[in-house]
C-alpha cells in the first residue's frame, strides 16, 4: 500500500509539472481576440505583434518600441494624431495618442475649444465628450501600458459601429505611459531575466528587481503623488495638458499585490475628499457597472468601495475630481513579470493584461451611453462653484514672502494649475502680519478653479475616517513657508478694489524652479563639501530620491550615492566631508562599520541623519537620544505596558501631516531664515525625548500645539508638542545633525530647502 501511494503522489506531481510546464510554455502567446472584440480590422494597420514581430503579454513592451509603435499609427491611421507633451528626466517622449472621427481631425481645435466653454457653465450639445485613458504611472505596473497598445489598435483599426459612434462625438485620449524611465528600466529587468521555459516560483530572481525598482522616475519619485506638487517634467507637462483638454474622465491604470483581484472605483466612501461632489461617486458607480457586466463574461473577479481612497488630490484618479471631472482607479493584480504563482494557481501577464484592455473598453462603453450626463455634470460643476464659494466663510486668502524665489515657485504652480491670482497695490496687515504692495498676492476663491485653490490654501483638521491611503494634508503655503493668511468678504473687498483694471504681467520663471545656494553667500567655506549618501536594500528610495534631487536639480550640486553593500565591505568615509542618512534599515552595518563611522566623525566628518535613520543611530550609540514610547494595555491581564511608536497601526498612524514648530534664529543651522515659525511635514511616528546629554543642541521644537493641518492621533499630537524637531550632537571635531523629519518631503517642501543645504554646508 506504502508503495502505490508513493506511486499516485510521484505521479499526481509529475502531472502537475507538466501541466505547469505546459502553462509557461504556450499560455504567453495569445491571439488577437483574446484582448479584443472579434470584429473586423483594417488589414492595412498592422497589429502590435505584426509591427514587434511578438504578441503583445509574451515580452514586456519597452518605452522605444511603445513609442515607436504610437508613431506608425499615428502614420497609418487618419483616426488618430500624435502629440508630445512633455520630456522626462532621461529625455523620454510623454505622448497623446488623439483620436476622433476623420472629419474631426480636420476640425480638433474648434472642437476642443467648443468642448472648453463647458467648463465655463455653457452646455453645448454638440460639443465632444473628452475621454483621457492613462497607464502605468508606476513603471513596474507594466499591464497597463501593453494593455494602451492593444487599446491604440483597437481604436485606429477597428471597423465597429461602437468605434465609428464614439468617434464621431467625442475624443479619446490615450497617454500609454505617465512613466517612459520607469516602465523602461522595469521592462530591461524583466526580460533579462525571461526563461525561455517560463518559471512561475516567486523566488526567481524576474520577481525581485533590484533596488530602486522600475516603480518611480528617475530620481526615485512616485509620479502618482505628484500631479498638485509638479515637482517632475511629466507632471508638469501632464498638467499643463489636462487643462488643455479639460477631460470629462480620466482613467488611471495601475496594479497591486498578486494575489488581488480586479479594483476599480469607487473606493471606500468614508474616505471621499469632502471637497468632491456626491454626484460624482454617483457616476463613478454607475460606470462601474459597465466594468463589472465586462469583466463578468470574461470571467474575471473584481470589487470597490474597499482599501483605496479618493481623499489626496495630488493623484491621478482624484486630481480629476477637483476639476469637475470623473477620475477612475483600476488596480490589476500584478504578475511582476510574464508568470508567478499566486495562492490557489498561476497569474500570467496576458491575463492581467486582458483585463486591463477590458476596462478600458468597458469605460468607452460607458461614456458613449453616459454622454450627457458626464457633459452636463462638468458643466453644472463650474456653474455650481459660484454657490460653493458664497458657502465658505473663507472668501480668499492673501501671501508674500521676502525670497523671491520661492515666491516665483508658488506663482508658477497656480499658474500651471490655472488658478488666477492678482498682485496687490495696497499694504495690508492681518494678525500682526504685513503684505507689503505690489509684493503680495490674492487668490479670491470666486474663481473657475474654486476646487483646486480652496485645496491647496486651506489647513484641514475634521476628518470623516482616521484611515487615509495618503497624506491627509497638503497645505501648499505651509510647505513653501510663505506669509499668509485668509481673507473674510470685507477684507477681500478692500483689496480688490485697488486692482488696476488691466491684467496683471507677472513675469514668472518656468519649471523647473532651479536655486542659487542660499547659504554659500553665508558661510565662509571655501568649497563645497564632498558629499555621500547610502542607498539601496532597506533604505527609503523615495526619501533617497527626494534628497539626491534637491542637490542634483535644484542646487547643482553633485552627491555619491554609495550602495549600503559596498559600503559595508570596505572603508569610503575618508574622502567625504558629509554623510547623508535617508530612513530605513541599517541593521546589515555591523560594530566595525560603526566604529568606523563614529572615528569618522569624531575627525571632523558630518553625518546629517533623516527620520528611522535615527533610530539606528540610537541602537548603535552614535546619538545620544531616547525615542518615545506609547503607552498601552495587555488585552489579556490589562497590565500597563509601553511599546515603541515605530509600530503605530491604524489610526495610530501618521500617513502625512504638517506640524507647527519653532526653530533657533541664532543658529549656523537656521542661516537666511526670518521668522521663528517653521512648518514640518510628518510621515511616521518618531518622536524622541528631551535630550539629557549637554552636546546637544535642539535648533527646532514641535510647538505646545504643533497640529496645524492634518490628521494626527490625540496621543501622536500629545507626543509631538513640545518635543524636538532638529537636534544637533557635537562628537569630536565633528557633529551629528537629525531631523525627525524630512526637510524636502516629495521636492516640494520649499520652506525646508534652505535647512537641508545650511546642515550640509554649514
Amino acid at each position: 500500500m506504502f508503495f502505490i501511494h508513493l506511486l499516485k503522489s510521484f505521479q499526481c506531481h509529475y502531472i502537475l509539472l507538466i501541466c505547469v510546464l505546459s502553462f509557461s510554455l504556450n499560455a504567453q502567446k495569445k491571439s488577437l481576440n483574446y484582448y479584443l472584440p472579434n470584429i473586423e480590422y483594417d488589414e492595412s494597420i498592422q497589429t502590435p505583434e505584426e509591427y514587434l514581430g511578438y504578441q503583445i503579454g509574451e515580452w514586456h513592451i519597452s518605452h522605444d518600441q511603445l513609442l515607436a509603435y504610437s508613431k506608425y499609427l499615428s502614420s497609418a491611421s487618419k483616426r488618430v494624431k500624435l502629440k508630445e507633451y512633455a520630456r522626462s528626466h532621461e529625455n523620454r517622449a510623454l505622448i497623446n495618442l488623439i483620436y476622433t472621427s476623420e472629419e474631426n481631425q480636420d476640425n480638433i481645435e474648434k472642437l476642443r475649444e467648443d468642448h472648453l466653454k463647458e467648463s465655463n457653465g455653457k452646455y453645448n450639445k454638440k460639443a465632444p465628450l473628452v475621454l483621457y485613458q492613462g497607464y502605468s504611472i508606476h513603471g513596474n505596473e507594466a499591464s497597463g501600458s501593453n494593455a494602451a497598445m492593444l487599446v491604440a489598435y483597437y481604436l485606429a483599426a477597428g471597423k465597429d459601429s461602437k468605434i465609428t459612434q464614439l468617434l464621431k462625438n467625442n475624443i479619446v485620449i490615450i497617454d500609454p505611459c505617465y512613466n517612459p524611465d520607469g516602465l523602461q528600466r522595469f521592462s530591461t529587468w524583466v526580460n533579462m531575466h525571461r526563461s525561455k521555459n517560463l518559471n512561475p516560483d516567486e523566488n526567481d530572481r524576474e520577481f525581485s528587481e533590484v533596488w530602486p525598482g522600475g516603480r518611480t522616475n528617475h530620481y526615485w519619485f512616485d509620479l502618482n503623488r505628484d500631479w498638485l506638487l509638479l515637482v517632475h517634467p511629466e507632471s508638469q507637462g501632464r498638467i499643463r495638458n489636462y487643462h488643455y483638454w479639460k477631460p470629462n474622465v480620466l482613467t488611471d491604470h495601475h496594479e497591486m499585490g498578486k494575489n488581488s483581484t480586479f479594483f476599480f472605483q469607487p473606493g471606500v466612501p468614508s474616505r471621499t475628499n469632502p471637497n468632491t461632489p456626491q454626484k460624482n461617486q454617483q457616476l463613478t458607480e454607475d460606470i462601474a457597472q459597465y466594468h463589472m457586466k465586462a469583466l463578468d463574461k470574461i470571467g474575471s473577479e473584481y470589487f470597490m468601495k474597499k482599501r483605496f481612497d479618493d481623499y489626496y488630490y495630488g493623484k491621478g484618479s482624484t486630481y480629476p475630481d477637483a476639476n469637475g471631472a470623473v477620475g477612475i482607479l483600476f488596480e490589476q493584480a500584478s504578475a511582476r513579470g510574464h508568470l508567478q504563482e499566486k495562492d490557489g494557481g498561476l497569474l500570467s501577464f496576458p491575463f492581467a493584461i486582458r483585463n486591463q484592455v477590458t476596462t478600458s473598453l468597458s469605460t468607452q462603453e460607458a461614456v458613449l451611453d453616459m454622454r450627457n450626463k458626464l457633459k452636463k455634470y462638468q458643466v453644472e460643476y463650474y456653474k455650481n462653484r459660484n454657490k460653493r464659494a458664497s458657502e465658505n466663510p473663507v472668501k480668499g486668502y492673501i501671501f508674500y514672502d521676502v525670497d523671491s524665489i520661492k515666491l516665483n515657485g508658488f506663482l508658477n504652480l497656480l499658474n500651471t494649475h490655472n488658478i488666477v491670482f492678482n498682485q496687490t497695490t495696497i499694504n495690508f496687515k492681518k494678525n500682526k502680519k504685513s503684505f507689503p504692495k505690489r509684493k503680495s498676492y490674492v487668490v479670491s476663491l470666486n474663481q473657475k478653479e474654486y476646487t483646486l485653490a480652496k485645496t491647496i490654501f486651506e489647513k484641514v483638521n475634521s476628518f470623516g475616517d482616521s484611515i487615509f491611503y495618503d497624506v491627509s494634508s497638503w497645505t501648499m503655503p505651509l510647505a513653501f513657508g510663505l506669509e499668509y493668511e485668509s481673507l473674510k468678504s470685507d477684507e477681500l473687498t478692500q483689496i480688490q478694489k485697488s486692482f488696476s483694471k488691466r491684467p496683471m504681467a507677472t513675469r514668472l520663471t518656468k519649471f523647473p524652479i532651479a536655486f542659487e545656494s542660499p547659504t554659500k553667500k553665508d558661510t565662509s567655506a571655501n568649497r563645497t563639501p564632498k558629499i555621500a549618501m547610502l542607498v539601496g536594500n532597506g533604505i527609503s528610495s523615495y526619501e533617497a530620491g527626494e534628497l539626491w534631487h534637491t542637490l542634483d536639480h535644484r542646487f547643482d550640486i553633485p552627491i555619491t550615492k554609495i550602495d549600503i553593500d559596498r559600503f559595508r565591505n570596505s572603508k569610503k568615509l575618508n574622502k567625504y566631508d558629509v554623510l547623508i542618512l535617508p530612513s530605513g534599515r541599517y541593521n546589515s552595518l555591523d560594530s566595525t562599520n560603526i566604529n568606523e563611522l563614529n572615528t569618522w566623525i569624531r575627525d571632523g566628518g558630518k553625518l546629517v541623519a533623516i527620520g528611522s535613520s535615527i533610530r539606528w543611530l540610537e541602537r548603535s550609540s552614535l546619538l545620544d537620544v531616547t525615542f518615545k514610547q506609547r503607552e498601552g494595555k495587555d488585552p489579556k491581564t490589562g497590565e500597563v505596558k509601553y511599546y515603541s511608536t515605530e509600530v503605530s497601526r491604524n489610526a495610530n498612524v501618521i500617513g502625512g501631516a504638517i506640524f507647527e514648530a519653532r526653530m533657533d534664529l541664532d543658529d549656523e543651522l537656521t542661516v537666511g531664515y526670518h521668522k521663528e515659525e517653521y512648518h514640518c511635514f510628518k510621515k511616521g511616528t518618531h518622536f524622541i525625548e528631551e535630550p539629557k546629554s549637554d552636546s546637544i543642541d535642539v535648533i527646532i521644537r514641535y510647538t505646545d500645539s504643533s497640529l496645524s493641518s492634518g490628521y494626527a492621533s490625540k496621543s501622536n499630537q500629545e507626543m509631538a508638542n513640545n518635543s524636538p524637531a532638529l537636534v544637533r550632537q557635537n562628537l569630536g571635531k565633528g557633529k551629528i545633525i537629525a531631523f525627525m523629519d524630512s526637510p524636502v518631503f516629495r521636492g516640494y517642501w520649499y520652506n525646508g530647502f534652505r535647512l537641508y543645504l545650511n546642515a550640509i554646508l554649514n
